[in-house]
């Protein structure tokens, strides 16, 4: 039997399944009269600003694994794997994440105010589409791990992204991040532009993450972009100038053209495309040219 709870002064029903098939199982048999919760800042926000809530909802916070972070072996690669419903405040308090992956640390430390931190989760954040996190774990190459009804499927964040869009059913239960690379010279980036109000996406939010010969070629770079309502997204064909190149003057020129003309943000009441397009490559271009301290 499933527990039932009244959320105060609202109609809604709160059922906690300990299982990801359960959960599912729910929300195959409710349909489009339950949505899934975990932290629940969302949801919050959404009923402050007037929207009705669903009569159903199916929390995730009791399902076990998805509150833990700990290192796994994964087809012989090594992982840091956060479970879905980890608070954000425990994902930047982590002192592993920290040392290895510490960008993801300032990627949460821009999320809304403490006392959102304190009850939000990392799997909610990504869910959201235009949580701060995304830019931050492309950049990492971060894996996720959803349940699909039958399997879990392992993949890109940006593949799960996809599918997600086309099926908001998925079930996020994990985020995997790899080994980083170990290199002479690093650079880790996270960058946010955006409005004080803890509910409202960021104007512009740009993550690199690469290692770089003695001599400044480029061996690895990942760089990911995000703002406004707009998807967060690798810039692929910025990366793939870069890699294998020496960092000069005329590169890095070349790479603000290229930013310019890959990275398409959408318009919005406060600010234009252009002017995302510009502080994007701007904050990029600055980022990469103090990493290396006037040698290109």
């Amino acid at each position: 039997m499933v527990k039932q709870e009244k959320i105060p002064e609202v109609s809604s029903v709160v059922l906690r399944p300990t299982s990801i098939e359960e959960a599912w199982e729910l929300k195959k048999e409710i349909g489009t009269h339950a949505m899934f919760i975990s932290g629940g800042t969302l949801l919050q926000m959404k009923r402050e600003q007037g929207t009705a809530l669903h009569p159903y909802l199916i929390s995730l916070e009791k399902i076990d694994g998805m509150q833990e972070i700990q290192l796994k072996q994964i087809d012989s690669e090594h992982f840091l794997v956060i479970g879905a419903s980890v608070r954000l405040a425990d994902v930047r308090k982590h002192a592993l994440i920290k040392q290895e992956w510490n960008i993801l640390t300032h990627a949460v430390k821009e999320v809304a105010a403490p006392a959102v931190r304190n009850r939000a989760t990392i799997g909610g954040n990504v869910c959201y589409m235009v949580g701060d996190t995304i830019p931050a774990l492309l950049a990492l190459a971060a894996k996720a791990c959803w349940f699909d009804g039958n399997h879990l499927q392992i993949g890109e964040i940006e593949l799960f992204l996809q599918q997600y869009q086309l099926n908001p059913s998925l079930i996020l239960t994990a985020i995997m991040l790899p080994s980083q690379i170990l290199a002479e010279n690093k650079i880790n980036v996270y960058k946010k532009i955006g409005r004080r109000e803890a509910f409202i996406p960021s104007l512009v939010t740009v993550s690199l993450n690469g290692s770089f010969t003695s001599e400044f070629r480029a061996e690895h770079i990942r760089i990911a972009v995000g703002g406004g309502t707009y998807l967060p997204k690798r810039l692929i064909d910025c990366e793939q100038l870069l890699h294998g190149a020496v960092l000069t003057k005329e590169k890095i020129m070349s790479l603000y053209e290229t930013i310019i003309r890959e990275y398409n943000p959408a318009s919005d009441a406060f600010v234009s495309s252009e002017y995302r397009k510009m502080v994007a490559a701007n904050l990029i271009i600055s980022e990469l040219s103090s990493v290396f301290d006037g040698k290109v």
